[in-house]
């Protein structure tokens, strides 16, 4: 194959239009959320039209390989493989290359020998010291292909590997900080796939709650719609220094805050923005992962959700359920629940209604409960239930399929493999812990060592919830001797989840 020499001299590192919309539309340091960007010379060293320029002219990508028959080769075959990725060749004589995910692979000095037929790499550690000297016959140079040979056996040259590379518009990997590239683009939910890589349906109960249009501006706010352009949520974000996880803090039109929610990344450049659900923190080796792509689609006009503040709340002197009075261990927590309108308690045929504070909680009963508390909005159950034993029409059908989608309940495995969710089992006060938890997903929680209740110890199920509600005073513990027991097994009574809910919303979320 003849060298064709075109020595055309491209732009210095062509930088991809989204990258460069981040880096020009980010606000002065210090400015929320979004990490500043690392920035570049605005006068850059310009080489004459010489091999090492046209080189120098912009990034390269691996795009394919062929052998000495002039026949395909795949870039995974690991004849060739090891030459595979992105390339960046700087105009001081310093070299960066990255693998295809865009983790590191080497660095070093480079040259191109003056008639542009031989390149040599010096691969350098991060101290500067040599790791080996590479020289590789060049075949094409132009500003449109670079083309180099790979010969496995000096001793036997006629076999060898033609490993073709053309310029990219691929940003060098950390140059442009995670913040920076996620504000760079809107993104729209394109795909999910299991923990075993296969597809999910976007409409899937366990990822429909994810999909969407997201704007992350660069003031460090969001707002996230759906696919109908209806209003999904809004609030503060963060992406990690390391880019490995998002944090969005949810937030009504007040700015109260509504929940946090952090997630880890899969993966983040200007061409895909994927991250991590995991539904159940106990069995971490189940989840999805929900890819988006950079979208066009302008931003819907529809203002955000509205949800209104918190009501001040005074405990009201004349009871509203005929069976809790004013002196009950728990009446101003029942009474709240009323005036939040989480519940409404029995009719009676006369009189006032009742709230059956000593009635042990149904599974149902705790969606509703949970549901009424968050308030989604515009939320349509789906037409087939994610349970075996919940139908559509079925009481609180549309609550519990909430809380599946959602991820607060996954109820039982069964051998179908549909689970049940069980709505007429009575609550254990484990089970509550589990739901709360999951509502709230607290992070960084690490359970102590000893625990602080005496009927609970690491290792035993729920520990870690448990453990959490009591540390954030949600849980008081019942008082036996000296000692304080949680009663894991025991079932709720409504009494008691009435406090429960009270204290995470009048305490832990203030």
């Amino acid at each position: 194959m003849p060298v064709r020499k075109s020595h055309k001299l491209g732009s210095l590192m062509v930088i991809s239009a989204i990258a460069a919309a981040a880096l020009c539309a980010l606000p002065a340091a210090g400015a929320l959320a979004v990490d500043a960007p690392t920035t570049f010379s605005s006068s850059p060293e310009v080489l004459a039209a010489t091999p090492s320029g046209t080189l120098a002219a912009t990034p390269w990508e691996t795009t394919s390989a062929v052998n000495q028959n002039g026949d395909p080769v795949a870039l995974t075959d690991p004849a060739v493989a090891n030459f595979v990725g992105w390339a960046y060749y700087k105009t001081d004589g310093t070299f960066t290359m990255y693998n295809l995910d865009d983790s590191p692979k080497m660095q070093g000095d480079w040259t191109v020998s003056a008639d542009g037929t031989s390149r040599t790499l010096v691969a350098k550690n991060a101290a500067g010291e040599v790791l080996f000297t590479r020289v590789v016959p060049i075949t094409v140079l132009t500003d449109a292909e670079f083309t180099y040979r790979v010969i496995p056996d000096a001793a036997n040259p006629g076999v060898y590997y033609d490993i073709v590379h053309t310029p990219t518009t691929h940003t060098e990997p950390g140059t442009v900080s995670p913040s920076a590239i996620l504000a760079a683009t809107p993104w729209e939910t394109t795909g999910a796939v299991n923990q075993n890589g296969d597809p999910v349906a976007l409409t899937d109960p366990a990822v429909a709650n994810f999909v969407g249009w997201a704007y992350y501006k660069t003031d460090g706010t969001f707002t996230m719609y759906n696919l109908d352009d209806t209003p999904k949520m809004q609030g503060d974000w963060t992406v990690s220094a390391d880019g490995k996880s998002r944090t969005l803090v949810a937030k009504n039109a007040a700015g109260e805050v509504l929940f946090t929610r952090v997630v880890p990344i899969t993966v983040l450049t200007d061409q895909e923005f994927t991250y991590r659900v995991i539904p159940d923190a106990a069995t971490p080796g189940v989840y999805y992962d929900i890819i988006h792509t950079p979208t066009t689609h302008a931003e819907p006009t529809t203002p955000p959700v509205v949800i209104p503040p918190k009501k001040d709340y005074v405990a009201r002197t004349v009871p509203v359920f005929a069976d809790t009075p004013v002196s009950h261990k728990f009446y101003k927590e029942i009474d709240w629940m009323h005036f939040m309108e989480y519940s409404t308690g029995w009719r009676q045929a006369a009189g006032k209604p009742v709230y059956k504070p000593k009635d042990k909680l149904e599974r149902a009963a705790m969606a509703a409960f949970i549901y009424r508390m968050e308030a989604p909005k515009n939320y349509e159950a789906p037409k087939v239930s994610p349970f075996a034993d919940v139908k559509p029409g079925d009481p609180f059908y549309k609550e519990i399929a909430w809380m599946f989608e959602k991820g607060y309940a996954t109820g039982w495995a069964e051998p179908s493999g549909k689970p049940t969710y069980r709505p007429k089992n009575k609550l254990s006060r484990e089970a509550m812990a589990a739901f709360i938890y999951r509502l709230e997903a607290p992070r960084n929680y690490q359970a102590p060592t000893s625990s602080p209740l005496a009927d609970m110890k690491p290792g035993m199920k729920f520990y870690k919830e448990i453990s959490w509600m009591y540390s954030e005073k949600l849980t008081t513990g019942n008082k036996v001797g000296s000692a304080k027991e949680y009663w894991p097994k025991d079932e709720l009574s409504r009494e008691a989840m009435a406090a429960f809910i009270f204290r995470l919303v009048n305490d832990y979320r203030k």
